[in-house]
């Protein structure tokens, strides 16, 4: 299967609470992750293999896992559209927050990732210094004058 990593030199991401925000930083356009959209981000970010994020999923939420992995293919495939992600050789690394892998004893309803797309204000975002960043970890900082 094929590894996806965040497409750092386009984007921001932020979690906040238990909302994950991304921002393009070439288009303006912004993003909200809902169901379990949240949980195959941070795999991606973790730099899971989709085989793992699958199975974190599987074992996670009462559903069938045919509903999983089409369900995990189809919102790999608009974060792709969006440039959000892209393929990766890259393995697991160790920041962020972590999937388990181990089954819980209770598992939750599934709900089906969802990506939300906002255009709303592609303007101001291009507008504002923030998207001729640095690349940082964590959320950009301000380019610095050489």
């Amino acid at each position: 299967m094929i590894n996806y990593q965040v497409n750092s030199n386009q984007i921001a991401h932020e979690s906040i609470e238990d909302e994950i925000v991304i921002i393009h930083l070439d288009n303006g356009n912004y993003f909200n992750l809902q169901g379990t959209g949240g949980s195959i981000w941070n795999g991606i970010v973790e730099g899971k293999s989709t085989k793992d994020i699958i199975s974190y999923l599987v074992n996670n939420y009462e559903v069938q896992e045919s509903a999983i992995i089409e369900s995990v293919k189809n919102f790999i495939d608009q974060l792709m559209s969006e440039e959000l992600i892209i393929e990766s050789n890259e393995t697991t690394r160790d920041d962020g927050p972590h999937l388990s892998l181990t089954p819980t004893d209770r598992k939750a309803l599934f709900t089906p990732p969802v990506l939300e797309k906002y255009e709303d204000m592609q303007d101001l975002l291009l507008l504002d210094p923030l998207h001729d960043v640095n690349e940082s970890v964590g959320w950009p900082a301000r380019k610095t004058a050489d």
